[in-house]
């Protein structure tokens, strides 16, 4: 039996670039959870291809020529993932200034859902109001309702509260505030001994009650508005705000911006230093003249700021 192994040239020069390809270069370009070894696999395929070299030296050339594409791409993609980390946390950065403006003041949004819940408990306060006294004296209340009642009253009490009041139906040493099993005719019983307490009818202070829960809904529904209005203007100075700093995070700042150009720097001139010398061996190998010496301009000229010191 023969010896095995390509015999053809093209044959020999793919098995030649065998130990560059299982070698140190095959698996330190990639990075791993970030990068995937099958993508780097590709790139150098598609670039040895193109390159077509011939021969070990020739190989590794045409290798440093895939890597430093392959970094190259990669502070590409750098540049991309930073910019999109930072559009990320725009929205938040921007309220949390907002807030730190405001101190320890709740923002308009917040005051506003406050605002609204406080209306809601006050229509439901009115309507149990204006419910009572048609209610059947066996209709049931809940303790939820009988609570929000006594507390219309206590809005308008000027010297007592439900704690005064000495009541038959609840169990000797039981708080009336956890009395279950209300009624529309025992929270009228309650409400009436009340009025005695404060030296006025039944219907009088329900119906001061009621004013004054009525002139208290008038100011949420005018205090609401105004919240409301509030919310909307600083809901659109945040959006202006969010915008101006989504435009001004579409580029690096400038402390990252020159070191990543440097660094593109960096790798293009070596990228061409290995293009130019691999290109210098392929033509002699061709029995063509190559250039003892090139020129190759891959400097980074210094920087301008990006603020008012741009060059005219």
């Amino acid at each position: 039996m023969g010896r095995g192994g390509p015999r053809s040239s093209a044959g020999k020069a793919i098995s030649s670039r065998n130990a560059v390809r299982h070698g140190v270069l095959a698996a330190i370009p990639v990075v791993p959870g970030l990068e995937r070894q099958e993508d780097w696999e590709a790139h150098r395929a598609g670039v040895l291809a193109s390159l077509s070299p011939e021969g070990h030296i020739e190989s590794v050339l045409a290798e440093r020529v895939a890597l430093q594409l392959w970094r190259l791409h990669r502070v590409a993609r750098y540049e991309a993932l930073t910019i999109v980390t930072a559009q990320e946390t725009v929205e938040k950065d921007v309220t949390d200034k907002r807030r730190r403006w405001r101190l320890d003041d709740p923002s308009p949004a917040a005051q506003l859902e406050r605002t609204a819940n406080d209306l809601r408990q006050q229509q439901e306060q009115l309507r149990c109001l204006h419910q009572l006294s048609a209610l059947a004296d066996d209709a049931p209340l809940s303790a939820a309702d009988a609570d929000l009642l006594m507390r219309s009253v206590e809005e308008v009490a000027q010297q007592t509260d439900r704690n005064d009041i000495s009541i038959p139906f609840i169990p000797s040493g039981a708080a009336i505030d956890d009395y279950p099993d209300w009624t529309a005719g025992k929270l009228r019983w309650v409400l009436t001994a009340w009025a005695t307490l404060e030296g006025r009818g039944f219907a009088d202070l329900v119906t001061t009650a009621l004013k004054e829960a009525a002139a208290q809904l008038q100011f949420l529904e005018k205090e609401l508005a105004k919240q409301a209005a509030q919310a909307a203007q600083e809901k659109g100075e945040c959006a202006a705000q969010v915008e101006r700093a989504q435009r001004e995070r579409l580029l690096l700042s400038e402390p990252a911006m020159e070191r990543v150009a440097r660094y593109e720097a960096h790798l293009s001139r070596e990228l061409y230093k290995a293009m130019h010398e691999l290109e210098a061996l392929q033509e002699r190998r061709q029995g063509r003249p190559a250039p003892l010496a090139r020129l190759d301009v891959t400097g980074v000229p210094d920087m301008p700021k990006l603020r008012n010191e741009l060059p005219a």
